[in-house]
């Protein structure tokens, strides 16, 4: 069992626009977080699958955000609502270990988005019934070090929202690709 408490940041960039480039700027939160799951050694401790189900509480922080855009006639602000549904995720994972020393792991994670189509904007999660996230890593032990990497792929399939409540009608979809690499120390 897991519990993640509600994070805040604050994110920056340019936006373009038909009208051209503008600095932006937003505050986002992400909401508390649920898990629970388990997992299985097998093989003489050489093979761990692990499934893990999570519910995130978007109801519980603030309904909307504020984006801000610095154009030319000055600073344009825009409210966007995206925190509006509880959110869910499943994942499935397995390590392999070959030889006490190196580990191979996979994994696939399948969730939805909170976003309704109707407050899509470019500055919130595209509204999705369905991401998926497959991952494969592998991690060397070295004495009292531990390396690992990793990559994941997600992809959203998102939908063409024909209007919204902020003005940004379109084809919402999402595609993230992520490195990862860690180095642990144990004793």
């Amino acid at each position: 069992m897991a519990y993640r408490s509600r994070t805040s940041h604050a994110t920056s960039g340019t936006a373009d626009t038909p009208q051209g480039s503008f600095s932006a700027r937003s505050h986002v939160a992400t909401p508390d977080k649920f898990s629970l799951g388990i997992a299985q050694r097998f093989l003489d401790d050489t093979l761990l699958l692990s499934i893990e189900g999570s519910l995130a509480m978007s109801p519980w922080i603030d309904s909307a955000t504020t984006t801000t855009l610095d154009t030319p006639n000055g600073p344009t602000s825009q409210v966007t609502v995206t925190n509006d549904r509880a959110y869910w995720e499943a994942k499935v994972g397995g390590e392999y270990c070959i030889e006490k020393r190196w580990a191979v792991r996979a994994g696939l994670t399948l969730g939805n988005e909170n976003t309704r189509p109707g407050y899509a904007s470019p500055f919130s999660s595209p509204p999705a019934d369905l991401t998926v996230t497959p991952s494969i890593g592998v991690g060397v032990k070295l004495g009292h070090w531990m390396v690992d990497g990793a990559t994941a792929y997600q992809f959203e399939r998102g939908a063409h929202v024909e209007s919204t409540v902020n003005g940004f009608p379109g084809d919402y979809r999402a595609r993230a690709f992520s490195v990862l690499l860690t180095l642990r120390y144990f004793q």
